[in-house]
Parts: structure tokens; sequence; C-alpha cells
């Protein structure tokens, strides 16, 4: 019966109300306490939203990189239902697997975009002019799509290249990290320093 009065007793157990389970209570309801079982169950599977990854060639992540707003009550875990080649160039699809306390699990489909470029050039000023091979890691047909960059003193530049058909950006980083050498002349010629 509805009693707007009634209450739980201290001799009832604490419940999680985020953890399935059975909970002993007891129901005081006017004269008479009740012994009562409480049963929490989890009979709905986590959602969550796909996030795809682009990473560089040569790099990896944990199955939580590919999920993003999970939803559910209870502990999720997440997992790989196959193991991604992080060492393969192209785009391949992902399956994370999403499992809760109670066993409920879903699986979210995602992309993995590995990037035969590296996203940076680290370039010693004065050193040359860089090529197609230096900013990347994979691939067999190579084209430096940009052809205006300046060696010769500290700057970031953005670069555009092409590697087997596919265009990809990646960025040059001038830097001075050499120290000037100075000629010194002495009575038998020049000596560096």
């Amino acid at each position: 019966k509805e009693d707007t009065e009634a209450v739980f007793t201290e001799k009832s157990q604490p419940i999680d109300i985020h953890m399935p389970g059975e909970y002993t209570v007891y129901v005081k309801s006017g004269l008479f306490t009740h012994k009562c079982k409480l049963v929490i169950q989890d009979t709905v599977a986590p959602k969550a939203s796909a996030n795809d990854v682009v990473l560089e060639y040569g790099t990896s992540c944990g199955a939580e990189a590919f999920v993003k707003e999970i939803e559910d009550d209870t502990t999720v875990s997440v997992r790989f239902v196959a193991d991604p080649d992080f060492e393969k160039g192209g785009v391949q699809p992902v399956s994370v697997e999403l499992s809760d306390i109670a066993g409920n699990t879903t699986v979210v489909e995602s992309t993995l975009s590995i990037s035969p470029v590296l996203k940076e050039l680290i370039w010693e000023a004065g050193s040359g002019y860089p090529t197609a091979d230096d900013f990347t890691l994979t691939g067999d047909v190579k084209e430096l799509l940009t052809t205006e960059l300046d060696t010769t003193k500290v700057s970031v530049q953005n670069v555009t290249l092409q590697v087997d058909g596919e265009v990809y950006e990646s960025v040059l980083n001038v830097v001075d990290t050499v120290a000037p050498t100075v000629q010194v002349q002495n009575l038998t010629g020049f000596t560096n320093l």
C-alpha cells in the first residue's frame, strides 16, 4: 500500500543505485517493519558516439580514443573487437566494444586513418631544401606540392604533399640550433674556434 510516512530503517543495507545486485532493506510502515528484497538490474547497454582517429604512421592509441560521450549508469570498459593495424597506411574500419558491469555490450564502428606524412618536420636553417622523402614515413609515389619554402631563417611554414595519390598537410619548422663559428687569424693562418 502507498504510505507516505514509510521509511527505511537503520538495519537496511546501503543501496547503490548504480550497482546492480540484490539488497536487503527494512521498511517501517505504521507499527510494522517489513523485510524486503530490492533488486537493481541493468538491462540497458552503454551508448557512445564514434570518434574517427587520424594518427601519424608509427604511432598508436587505445580503444578509448575511438569513442566519445559514453553514457551508462555503471562503469564501462572499452576494448577493440579486433586490433587495428597501426603499421598500415590509409583508412581502415575499427570496431570497439563497450561493456558495462552487468555484461550489456554495444559495438561502435569508427575509422582509423594512418597518415604517411609527418605532422611536423624540424629542419635546421641553412641546411638546404627538404624533399618529399623528408616529410614522409611510408609511401611509394611522393611529391612536394608546396614549391616556395624559405629554409634560410627560423620560421614555421605549412606544406602540402601528395603521397600515393592522396594530398596531405604538414608543417616545416625551421630552427637554428648550430652555433656560429669564428675564424681567428694567427701567424700561421686561420684557426676555427
